[in-house]
């Protein structure tokens, strides 16, 4: 990259991360590290001009993703959470923050978030031409996609906290980024140290790096806050991230399947041959080639993957040439 070149910049939030630090912030009286989305875009942005730095380039965020489970208007009334959930909209708007919201699972577990997250940090690098993912992530589940962007020539930031503390239900909460996602990314800012001057212009005191640790102790997956308390159980049991379902995003043909399900003349289910027990749904627009009409259950079908707002989706689905 020469100098003067712009670096292009994609920044991924795990929401339910997001909130579990939120969490930890609130019973700190020297809150560690940005405590707002606006504040953590300023953050970033600092951070990664600082890092980029030596490299001679000039930094442009280019696009900014917020990825979280959404229980639905009626839980959130009985909770007395809509108008918590409505503001959190609002701010993202506001910042030009794209959101992400997919159906909680039985409306307590957050499914396919994971998966939406990485599809589209897989598409920014592959896609769009972005140098550099930062994410504000923990997880293992995420080592995957690091790897995969590493093979596409992207680079990864991780920027994490790792706390222990009691939550205002009594819950004891521990968050440890995971060794094995530490050792994928690039760069990892270590925030649990950082102090926020009160009166601090917004760009002003960054933390200090600190390289991750790589005990084999330390990769205990993170503990998330589910955000919407008193809720605990949000462990997300949809598809696991791998190499292969990275690889198999997007395009025509790039996995195979057979039609599982035909429902209602517009949509159905395609079991996938390579991920054993793994179904996708598909919708008649996402054909190529073959109308829905022309389709049966136990079909051989070729699709690529992508994802809506309720999850990951087979797309570009047409009959397998064998």
């Amino acid at each position: 990259m020469a100098a003067g070149d712009i670096t292009r910049v994609a920044l991924f939030i795990d929401g339910g991360y997001w909130s579990a630090v939120r969490s930890f912030q609130r019973q700190r009286a020297n809150r560690p590290g940005p405590h707002s989305l606006q504040r953590l875009l300023e953050y970033v942005t600092a951070r990664v001009t600082e890092l980029e730095g030596s490299r001679g380039t000039t930094c442009l965020i280019s696009e900014t993703h917020y990825f979280r489970g959404y229980l639905g208007t009626d839980a959130l009334e009985a909770q007395n959470r809509l108008r918590q959930q409505s503001r959190l909209i609002d701010e993202l708007l506001n910042l030009g923050i794209e959101s992400h919201f997919l159906p909680m699972l039985n409306g307590f577990k957050e499914k396919g978030v994971d998966v939406a997250l990485a599809l589209e940090a897989y598409r920014a690098v592959a896609e769009r031409g972005v140098d550099l993912v930062v994410m504000v992530a923990g997880d293992g589940d995420y080592a995957p996609l690091l790897q995969s962007l590493k093979r596409k020539g992207g680079r990864t930031v991780l920027i994490v906290w790792d706390f222990e503390f009691e939550d205002g239900f009594g819950r004891h909460r521990v968050s440890r980024t995971s060794a094995a996602l530490a050792r994928e990314a690039w760069r990892i800012v270590q925030v649990d140290h950082y102090r926020e001057p009160a009166a601090a212009p917004a760009l002003a005191a960054l933390p200090v790096e600190e390289e991750a640790s790589t005990d084999e102790g330390a990769a205990n997956e993170v503990a998330l806050d589910p955000g919407i308390e008193p809720i605990d159980d949000d462990e997300d049991d949809g598809v696991d991230i791998t190499p292969e379902l990275l690889s198999g995003f997007g395009g025509r043909g790039t996995r195979i399947g057979q039609v599982q399900s035909l429902h209602e003349d517009s949509y159905g289910f395609i079991r996938d041959m390579s991920l054993s027990g793994t179904n996708w749904f598909f919708h008649r627009n996402g054909l190529i080639g073959v109308a829905y009409e022309d389709l049966y259950v136990g079909a051989e079908v070729e699709f690529g993957l992508g994802y809506n707002h309720q999850g990951p989706i087979a797309e570009g689905v047409s009959l397998h040439q064998k």
